[in-house]
């Protein structure tokens, strides 16, 4: 029993330096591409490998094992590079290989997440050598920048047709793909826009809010409110809605209730001091008439 635990030693520590090796001598690989690749367009891959010496290797796209990468994902994908095949490399070389591929005009807009495998031998076979293999990914996003670009224009419309909240909705989704082109300019623009639908729904409100409150009678708060929305329908260039508004703001200044009569009842008090006046003299002639005629 005891030469049995002596056999599994002896075993073990003649393994341990040859996993330990392995370990040491697996190559790094370093996967580089775009974040997003567009319909009908060449698309490219690039894998960097260094830090072992390996030999007759290989590196290549997985189209057998990975889950989610079926017929139809590969169908979009028309690689006219998808292996690459190293002799030797050097453990002080580093080499770089790119998978190229043209990616289909119908390609579906989502995620994918394309696998590559590495295998061959470490070390070098004369004095001996090791296997490895390691698996790979490569992630990017399928996306037509026409879409980016018609979102943008609905955002412009609804603007324009002082629906803001659907604007920056628009503009926001927009924005997401301009960023996920990577086109910086853009993003800022759409920045600005999501920037202005937002002042534009806070004019909307502060109008709505004038209204509501000149129907009941409150005209001071009308005027604060109108005056407010005017400021930002004019920061975001809506004239026809800046006229208007001048247009109820001097409604407001000019039969506010800082002009009523101290009485607050419109001129009616004076009004009514005339008629009681006219009234008495003519009690008065009345009397006299009847006094004279008695």
């Amino acid at each position: 029993m005891k030469r049995s635990y002596v056999l599994v030693a002896i075993m073990l520590t003649m393994m341990i330096p040859g996993l330990l090796a392995l370990d040491e001598v697996t190559p790094t690989v370093t996967i580089s591409n775009d974040p997003v690749a567009i319909p009908g367009e060449e698309y490219e891959i690039s894998v960097t490998v260094s830090g072992a010496y390996i030999e007759n290797s290989t590196l290549e796209i997985d189209f057998e094992t990975a889950t989610g990468w079926g017929t139809t994902e590969q169908g979009y994908f028309d690689f006219s590079v998808s292996s690459h095949e190293i002799e030797t490399l050097g453990s002080d070389e580093t080499l770089t290989l790119t998978f190229t591929m043209v990616v289909s005009a119908d390609a579906a807009e989502k995620q994918y997440t394309i696998p590559i495998v590495f295998y061959g031998k470490s070390g070098e076979c004369d004095s001996g050598c090791v296997p490895f293999r390691t698996t790979h990914s490569a992630t990017f996003k399928v996306m037509d920048p026409e879409n980016a670009q018609e979102q943008e224009g609905m955002g412009d419309a609804a603007f324009e047709d002082e629906k803001y909240s659907l604007a920056k909705y628009y503009y926001e989704e927009a924005e997401a793909l301009y960023a996920a082109l990577e086109n910086d300019a853009k993003v800022s623009e759409m920045e600005q826009a999501i920037a202005s639908s937002e002042t534009g729904m806070e004019a909307a409100q502060l109008y709505d809010s004038g209204k509501s409150k000149l129907n009941a009678g409150n005209k001071e708060g009308a005027l604060t409110d109108f005056t407010e929305s005017r400021e930002k329908y004019l920061e975001i260039g809506n004239a026809s809605k800046v006229s208007e508004l001048d247009t109820l703001i001097e409604n407001c200044q000019a039969n506010g209730n800082g002009d009523q009569p101290e009485n607050g009842n419109g001129g009616i008090g004076d009004n009514m001091l005339l008629i009681v006046g006219l009234g008495a003299v003519i009690v008065v002639v009345v009397i006299a008439i009847v006094i004279k005629y008695k």
